[in-house]
């Protein structure tokens, strides 16, 4: 144990260092791809040697609320480190919140006096951030870290609810060191943490047995960002019956249905105007493939590569649920279903959005709506394996949205390094050490696969 603790603070002392370095060398591009890398690697074995840390061992004596107080402030601290300097790996915060905020409050209407590529209720959110406290990046970015930081403590309850204290603590301590929540909402000032939060208070509620509750949470998670709306279907098969699962539904729309009126008002061709630009015009930038195609070029070679590359994936994630559910004697072969179906459901949306481009929306409205008759035809069957053979357990229910949201990110045209906090929490509240070893591994290369599919990384090297 004394070992263990010894290279705990070896860890802890490397992890800071290295911290600071990113703070001082952030505007370097070659130097942040660096360190980027050695933090994820040492944030491995924080994670790894986090529940026999010292750290730890203090926390768990203090009582509930001295707990949450620390986990909130010690999570801004750490974000707030990196407000000194101007965000440079994304312009998202300049050119996406603070400009349009700023249009809001000069009186110009979204979607019509110019573009937004988020929901309405994004757009909603920008305005009255502006109005409170004013458009400016400062204000975003702290406005950003304290939402963050009401995650770790989401994450505490989720693993206290699931398992035990212990879980809950090192899961939401995990969180609050975590490098991509720095750089992305500390550093660069993404709003990923708000939708993010929302969901992960959507599954605390379907823990508590309360769905009405759970529903509204999840869709005010996807007006805000679109990713979140994936998890609804599984979150329908996780209730236990039929009237659990229609009040969800329907909680569900409320936000949803509340957050485009007033863009209606204003300007009634708003909502099909994102819409839009959500099925269209899309490139593979920034993901796998993405990086593959700027490697081979969209030749028949690439697309073998990156078949070959997706399938060693499948193969990969296959040992996963090995490692989960039939070394533990769990029922694997229901899993797999379900996960095939995750998979089959995330391919749909891919092939619409590359059909989208083609067909207007009147020929995908009768896809739809021949998609929901053959549903229809098959209700018995489809009722009779929600009902028997999906498993409802606590646990299920986090590798659900685990799995339904990594599968979307695998499908989707578009990966950016932020897009992992959607991820993040449910790996950090796995008990399979494999498959947390597994996940948190593979964050570090994806939040470096846009920059390693980036030429200016190339030049960087090669003309520092």
């Amino acid at each position: 144990m004394d070992m263990l603790r010894s290279q705990f603070n070896v860890i802890f002392v490397s992890y800071f260092l290295l911290l600071f370095m990113l703070v001082i060398f952030c505007p370097y591009y070659v130097n942040y791809i660096i360190l980027w890398v050695l933090i994820g690697t040492v944030y491995l074995f924080f994670v790894k040697l986090l529940p026999t840390s010292w750290l730890y061992s203090r926390l768990e004596k203090i009582n509930t609320m001295h707990l949450i107080i620390v986990l909130i402030v010690l999570s801004i601290i750490l974000r707030l480190v990196f407000l000194p300097q101007k965000p440079l790996l994304s312009t998202d915060l300049e050119h996406a919140y603070v400009a349009r905020s700023q249009n809001m409050l000069n009186g110009m209407v979204p979607y019509r006096d110019f573009a937004v590529n988020k929901p309405p209720l994004f757009a909603n959110m920008l305005y009255f951030m502006g109005l409170s406290f004013g458009a400016g990046q400062i204000q975003f970015r702290i406005f950003f870290v304290v939402i963050d930081a009401f995650i770790s403590v989401v994450i505490y309850y989720i693993g206290l609810n699931i398992w035990d204290k212990k879980a809950g603590l090192v899961a939401g301590l995990a969180y609050v060191f975590c490098p991509i929540a720095l750089v992305e909402i500390g550093y660069s000032g993404h709003y990923d943490s708000v939708p993010t939060l929302f969901v992960l208070l959507s599954i605390l509620f379907l823990l508590k047995k309360k769905p009405v509750e759970s529903g509204i949470f999840l869709g005010i998670a996807s007006a805000l960002k679109i990713y979140s709306i994936i998890l609804l279907p599984f979150y329908l098969v996780w209730l236990g019956t039929w009237k659990e699962r229609r009040n969800y539904a329907i909680a569900y729309l409320i936000p949803l249905i509340l957050s485009v009126i007033p863009i209606l008002i204003l300007y009634p061709r708003g909502l099909l105007d994102y819409l839009t630009y959500q099925t269209v015009n899309w490139e593979p930038w920034g993901m796998i493939t993405g990086t593959i195609v700027k490697m081979f070029g969209a030749s028949i070679f690439g697309l073998k590569i990156t078949m070959l590359i997706l399938v060693v994936f499948a193969v990969i994630i296959l040992s996963m649920l090995y490692l989960t559910w039939v070394k533990k004697k769990q029922p694997f072969e229901t899993w797999f279903t379900l996960i095939i179906l995750s998979l089959i459901f995330a391919l749909v949306i891919l092939v619409l959005y590359q059909i989208s481009s083609y067909l207007n929306l009147v020929l995908l409205s009768v896809i739809v709506i021949v998609s929901i008759v053959l549903i229809a035809l098959a209700y018995s069957p489809i009722k009779r394996f929600l009902d028997n053979k999906i498993p409802h357990g606590k646990q299920d229910l986090l590798v659900v949205s685990l799995f339904a949201t990594m599968f979307l990110i695998i499908s989707s045209p578009q990966f950016h390094p932020w897009y992992l906090i959607w991820m993040v929490p449910f790996v950090l509240l796995l008990q399979t050490k494999e498959v947390k070893w597994f996940f948190l591994t593979l964050f570090v290369y994806l939040a470096m696969s846009e920059y390693l599919g980036n030429p200016s990384f190339f030049n960087a090297f090669m003309y520092p």
